[in-house]
């Protein structure tokens, strides 16, 4: 389990316990520990010789994984929810980069036909050379498929080139 919902569960079962059963709070720590991994727990600290510290333990440990449930269907819910924040600021930054992306493609426009513009910018995203490589390998896969000339391929490899400029 994710070291963050095991401690929502924790803190939420603890909540569970105080609630339904406050007797059981203060070994709280230990049923849980002992939930969690049985060998390693000294079982005579907390359970004494009665009924009713068998149903104690009993308890705690299905409120435990009662908590546990809850803790990953809320994780499972949020991390939906993250996601769709993730997706609507990915739209933004798509849209913010998009529009650098027009603005630097606008400065390799030449102002005369005849010469070529200089960048002064740097583009929005820098790709480092491995990236630029692999791409430039993707390029020559396509090169037949798509059946590029020469000449096209070797305009995208100066275009491909640029993003690693600096």
């Amino acid at each position: 389990m994710n070291s963050n919902i095991d401690a929502w569960a924790k803190s939420l079962a603890k909540q569970l316990v105080s609630e339904n059963a406050p007797e059981e709070f203060l070994f709280f720590d230990e049923l849980v520990e002992a939930e969690r991994d049985p060998k390693a727990a000294n079982k005579d600290s907390y359970m004494g010789f009665g009924g009713s510290d068998a149903v104690m333990v009993i308890m705690t440990g299905a409120l435990f994984d009662i908590a546990k449930y809850v803790a990953a269907f809320v994780w499972s819910n949020g991390r939906d929810a993250a996601g769709e924040l993730v997706k609507n600021c990915s739209e933004s930054t798509q849209k913010v980069l998009s529009e650098k992306f027009d603005r630097w493609m606008k400065s390799f426009e030449p102002k005369d036909a005849s010469v070529e513009t200089p960048v002064a910018d740097k583009p929005p995203i820098m790709l480092p050379a491995p990236e630029i490589q692999r791409l430039n390998n993707e390029i020559d896969g396509l090169k037949s498929i798509k059946k590029l000339s020469d000449r096209n391929v070797d305009s995208v490899r100066r275009l491909i080139a640029r993003f690693g400029e600096a």
